[in-house]
């Protein structure tokens, strides 16, 4: 993966990506793909390095999965999305509540559903500001969005961390 030719880079995300269909990669391994990955600027990587790490929910995928939150390319945030859908924790939603922002509705529809998944009830509101962060806005905010979809999956998103005012809410949108 630190090759200067992106297509060796690419052969070499593939490997992973089918070696870990047979065996997962261990946590050792993985750390040892941040850095390189850090660095990298080519989507298709990326992507077979996420799903190599699909499946396991040791603390290196989930640092890699976050640190792919953050990348310039959608699919790959959606990629690290779906890790996180699959292994959801109350710590991540700090992370993916920035995503809510996202001017992409796919992007908006899989923030929503990773948060309700997460467990975390300060999504609902999102996290005041703090002298070393600004506000981030929670998953209510959502809800008068102009997509049906992001409207739906945060509605589903709110209704599974117990609040009450999207039970009303679902209660009105189904009677309407």
């Amino acid at each position: 993966l630190t090759s200067s030719d992106v297509l060796r880079r690419r052969q070499a995300a593939k490997n992973l990506q089918t070696i870990s269909t047979q065996h997962p990669l261990s946590p050792d391994a993985v750390r040892q793909l941040i850095e390189p990955l850090a660095k990298e600027q080519d989507q298709q990587v990326w992507q077979y390095c996420l799903q190599a790490i699909q499946a396991d929910r040791h603390s290196a995928a989930q640092e890699l999965a976050l640190l792919a939150l953050h990348n310039p390319w959608p699919d790959v945030r959606r990629a690290s999305l779906e890790y996180f859908r699959q292994h959801p924790s109350p710590e991540i939603a700090t992370a993916v509540l920035p995503l809510l922002r996202e001017s992409n509705p796919r992007l908006q529809t899989s923030a929503a559903e990773v948060l309700g998944l997460c467990g975390n009830p300060q999504v609902i509101h999102g996290f005041p500001a703090t002298p070393t962060t600004v506000a981030t806005g929670g998953l209510r905010d959502l809800l008068t969005s102009s997509h049906p979809d992001v409207q739906w999956a945060t509605l589903t998103a709110l209704t599974r961390l117990r609040d009450d005012e999207a039970y009303a809410e679902l209660i009105r949108r189904l009677q309407a």
